[in-house]
């Protein structure tokens, strides 16, 4: 890191709310983890006729003959980020969602930052905060279109993506997100609940949520979220889960079947498709989101 950079760097952590009405240096390099405003993503205005394309940090939508405003879905990816392995069941996603009437705004959190991947465990290089204010800054652009049924703002969540949907929930009242809109519910596949000391799902949240857990999956053990899951469901607000036998972590990534990792909890796993888990994941996500329509002042 060059000198004033580093300065900069060192500003920001000390002054930061003065730090982000400063104009910065054209060759300065924020910290990509920083939580200024000047750091923040990038997210395409309008939409994009659905297509076969993946392209981040853009908003797809079917055109809409009826002219009734669109439910939306955020989607985010796992700590690999979309890579053209990646970007391929992302796609799936997208192509399911749209087509169910879904506006999907795909979330791209790495790459506009020049990081390559964001596995790295408590040393990850984008860490949980930023990966919250992402998640709810994707919301806000969504419920500034005029197009987009503000009260059916959902998030989709996957690995990491779906431990930062499931930690939001918790962090939503803090004051870095409290004046930012909300999602109406998120969902999460194969999410960690616990790494190391950090917690990514709570034992209440601002807004229901469905955790979807494989019964083979040692990244993501689904011991480690019963007490969690459990505490959602009777908080009464709406929030489901369910253990699939057999899956395995990344039981929908058909790119990667087969896939051997080591990862940030240290444990060895070899991924597998499964497609029949698959097409129940989609239709307990759609049907999770169904379940709450929208207010009359949005229709």
């Amino acid at each position: 890191m060059k000198p004033h950079t580093k300065i900069l760097w060192l500003m920001s952590s000390l002054v930061g709310v003065l730090f982000t009405l400063l104009p910065l240096p054209a060759n300065a390099v924020l910290d990509a983890n920083s939580l200024s405003d000047t750091n923040d993503l990038k997210l395409k205005s309008g939409f994009v006729a659905d297509s076969i394309f993946l392209t981040p940090n853009t908003t797809f939508r079917r055109e809409n003959s009826d002219d009734l405003k669109s439910p939306a879905v955020v989607l985010l990816h796992s700590c690999g980020g979309i890579t053209y392995k990646s970007r391929q069941d992302l796609n799936r996603w997208k192509n399911f969602l749209t087509s169910s009437g879904f506006a999907v705004l795909v979330v791209d959190s790495l790459s506009t930052r020049d990081v390559k991947n964001n596995c790295g465990g408590r040393s990850r290089a984008i860490g949980k905060e930023r990966l919250v204010k992402d998640m709810f800054d994707a919301v806000a652009h969504l419920s500034n279109m005029p197009e987009i049924d503000a009260s059916r703002i959902f998030v989709l969540g996957f690995s990491l993506g779906a431990m930062t949907a499931g930690i939001s929930g918790d962090m939503a009242g803090d004051r870095r997100y409290a004046d930012k809109p909300q999602p109406r519910a998120v969902a999460g596949l194969y999410g960690g609940c616990r790494y190391g000391s950090g917690n990514w799902l709570a034992s209440k949240s601002a807004f229901p949520i469905l955790w979807l857990m494989g019964d083979k999956d040692l990244e993501s053990p689904a011991a480690n979220c019963m007490s969690d899951v459990k505490s959602l469901e009777s908080q009464g607000i709406g929030s489901e889960w369910h253990i699939y036998k057999d899956a395995t972590h990344c039981w929908d990534c058909a790119s990667l079947h087969g896939t051997t990792r080591t990862s940030g909890n240290g444990a060895k796993s070899t991924y597998l498709f499964d497609e029949q888990i698959t097409r129940d994941s989609e239709q307990r996500v759609l049907q999770f989101f169904e379940k709450f329509p929208s207010t009359s002042s949005n229709k």
